[in-house]
């Protein structure tokens, strides 16, 4: 008889799983592409791209932050983000764009992909 994890009898992840799943988003997706020297941790020297978040308190007990970042937060929850050093969403909201702007040039790509015959 082959014994399953109790996190598995309910659809979740263990703790350990969801950390190395963390882990392959940054520091071995950097490895994968040959910047690991350059970006995939928190180190001096390194770029900065980093994502603050809200919304972790309901979420306390769980087992650990990581599992929550992989499994239980949205988009709605990120609340700064930093790009090479530079910030671009602050309090929830982009910096410096116009997001109906954004919308609009998006609106009129996926037209002319769709007119190409790109999508069908």
């Amino acid at each position: 008889m082959r014994l399953r994890h109790p996190c598995r009898s309910y659809g979740l992840r263990p703790v350990a799983e969801r950390q190395q799943q963390l882990d392959a988003a940054t520091i071995d997706g950097a490895r994968a592409i040959g910047l690991a020297d350059r970006i995939g941790t928190i180190t001096v020297g390194k770029r900065a791209d980093l994502v603050l978040l809200d919304g972790l308190a309901h979420l306390a007990g769980n087992g650990g932050c990581a599992g929550a970042v992989v499994t239980s937060l949205r988009p709605s929850d990120v609340d700064t983000v930093i790009v090479d050093g530079r910030i671009v969403k602050r309090a929830g909201r982009l910096v410096g764009v116009d997001l109906a702007e954004l919308r609009a040039s998006a609106t009129e790509i996926a037209r002319r992909a769709r007119d190409r015959g790109t999508f069908s």
